[in-house]
């Protein structure tokens, strides 16, 4: 009849730790999925896109349109105040501006031509702020631990070993008792967690 137990005992044993083992296994599954929970760990990336204009820095010396020559018939003219005024370099600054650009603009004529041009060109190009976060998520874990303790019915010592999965706010578990052989499965589901970075 004691054969008959163990046998029986041995049997139940090997049952819960097959279906332990597909409940692992099955769990272990589907936290490969997406599991939603409250991330363990956030970080933030900011990433700054930036619209471009492409431009050509270039200098032009412009070649004058329309030339217009005055002639003077009986006017006085005081010949070195021309040369003098021929001789005269004249600068010229200009700013052109408008909400996406400002450009300054240098002329220089000598000699009624044109000397020297340039410019600076500032482009105010749109920005775009984009924000990722980043969650990193526990998808799996697994624990061995063990325990002592006192039987108060038993009046015996209590000495345990176990292993135990958790998934999102689920901890499943085995134990197995030496003094009294046997083996517990026990499931926990997490009340509070505490998350801090």
């Amino acid at each position: 009849m004691s054969n008959k137990k163990l046998l029986i005992n041995r049997l139940i044993q090997i049952i819960l730790i097959i279906a332990f083992v597909v409940m692992a296994i099955f769990l272990i599954k589907e936290c490969n999925r997406e599991c939603y929970n409250i991330p363990d760990h956030t970080n933030s990336d900011t990433i700054v896109k930036i619209d471009t204009l492409n431009f050509t820095d270039t200098i032009y010396y412009p070649k004058p349109y329309i030339v217009i020559e005055h002639v003077y018939d009986s006017i006085y003219i005081d010949t070195s105040n021309v040369i003098h005024d021929y001789f005269r370099e004249r600068i010229y600054k200009q700013t052109f501006k408008d909400s996406n650009y400002v450009m300054d603009i240098d002329i220089n004529i000598e000699q009624n031509k044109l000397k020297k041009f340039s410019y600076d060109l500032e482009v105010f190009q749109k920005s775009t702020t984009i924000t990722y976060n980043v969650i990193a998520k526990e998808k799996f874990s697994l624990a061995f631990g063990g325990g002592v303790g006192w039987g108060f019915k038993t009046s015996k010592p209590s000495i345990h070993l176990g292993l135990e999965t958790s998934f999102d706010r689920n901890i499943i578990g085995a134990n197995y008792e030496f003094f009294d052989r046997a083996l517990i499965l026990d499931y926990k589901y997490k009340l509070i967690r505490y998350v801090r970075e």
